[in-house]
């Protein structure tokens, strides 16, 4: 038996509740002018009335091929999973990643 059990395992995943889809509730963390910015990521966020966060992933036009955007997406939900259980909930964030970060190690992260 594994000790990912009960409410643990659970922690870890990334239902579609979480995923912020519409394009409405987008446009309105886009309108968030500020925001947190470091090397090759920046995060826009904005509070909602929901007891749960959301959060959508993207990047800009000049980011590489769809491999290396498919990569950086996967590791940034990978770290957004892991540490999704230590933020304060009802936000909705945006996380954008830029060229600069394709030179980050996905266990920059972890």
């Amino acid at each position: 038996m594994d000790n990912l059990t009960g409410t643990t395992k659970n922690r870890y995943r990334f239902p579609k509740e979480e995923k912020l889809k519409k394009r409405n509730d987008i446009k309105a963390v886009f309108g968030i002018k500020k925001g947190l910015t470091c090397r090759g990521l920046k995060l826009l966020a904005k509070k909602n009335n929901l007891t749960r966060n959301r959060i959508a992933f993207t990047f800009p036009k000049n980011f590489g091929n769809a491999v290396q955007r498919n990569r950086s997406k996967r590791v940034s939900k990978e770290a957004y999973r892991y540490l999704k259980h230590q933020l304060i909930q009802g936000w909705d964030f945006i996380i954008i990643t830029y060229p600069d970060s394709k030179k980050i190690k996905s266990n920059f992260f972890f």
